[in-house]
């Protein structure tokens, strides 16, 4: 429930905005936010059975970019409530984050790494996307 994603988010939030304030650069606070995303995905600890990855990039989202963030969440919100599907708006919030961190001129870097984690949500979500073209994902009531 809602203590999950609050400590999945905190799993990529915490490490990131903790490289970023200190001062490390940006190419070792990259590798903090993608190796805590790695960490979530793969825990060692659950025989490497983790998540799907969306909250964590959530936090790592948030420390990083926020402004992109806040549009990514935006279209998220509107893709779940249109479509009634949490999986198909974590995918094409996924797919959105490159194109919003270039929107808002974050460094290149930030947007590459936004792209690799999109794709590996992309990945993670691999069964999800068999039950949407399939036409049976559940859907949430409003």
């Amino acid at each position: 429930g809602l203590l999950t994603l609050l400590a999945d988010v905190a799993k990529g939030f915490i490490p990131s905005y903790l490289s970023v304030h200190l001062n490390f650069d940006l190419a070792v606070t990259s590798g903090v936010a993608f190796a805590a995303f790695l960490g979530h995905l793969y825990p060692v600890f659950l025989k490497f059975q983790g998540g799907k990855g969306v909250a964590t990039a959530l936090g790592i989202f948030l420390s990083l970019a926020p402004m992109a963030t806040f549009v990514v969440v935006f279209v998220f919100s509107f893709v779940a409530m249109v479509g009634r599907t949490v999986s198909l708006a974590s995918l094409v919030a996924a797919g959105f984050a490159p194109l919003a961190f270039w929107f808002f001129s974050y460094p290149p870097l930030l947007a590459w790494l936004s792209l690799l984690i999109g794709l590996l949500i992309v990945f993670r979500h691999r069964g999800n996307i068999q039950r949407l073209i399939s036409g049976v994902e559940p859907k949430f009531d409003l």
